[in-house]
């Protein structure tokens, strides 16, 4: 299938639970998983050299443990998630989820 020789490996870290510290929980980072993806930048935003570099990203995998603000590192730069991501199913050997992700300092 075409998913399994994407060009780019990305980072996926699954959000899971964990204590708050104040004895409830509260979403967290999981374990980085390594997933191969199709990377398209959709939009471009200034950087402070002036220079014009990608902000938003749509992903297409084969899988992800991706959901809605799950962060993925893209060539080191985190990103997250801004909606939760799709699962399509034409048919068993060409199911595939896609994820539109934004840079981090778009929050920093």
């Amino acid at each position: 299938m075409i998913f399994d020789d994407a060009p780019v490996e990305v980072l996926v870290y699954p959000v899971v639970l964990g204590e708050d510290g104040y004895g409830g929980t509260a979403p967290r980072e999981g374990v980085p998983v390594p997933v191969r993806a199709f990377v398209q930048p959709m939009e471009l935003g200034e950087v402070q050299s002036g220079d014009a570099s990608p902000v938003r990203y749509k992903l297409l995998m084969k899988a992800a443990p991706a959901k809605k603000w799950s962060r993925v590192d893209i060539d080191g730069q985190a990103h997250y998630t801004v909606y939760p991501p799709r699962l399509h199913r034409a048919s068993p050997d060409t199911t595939f989820v896609s994820a539109i992700v934004e840079g981090a300092e778009l929050y920093g």
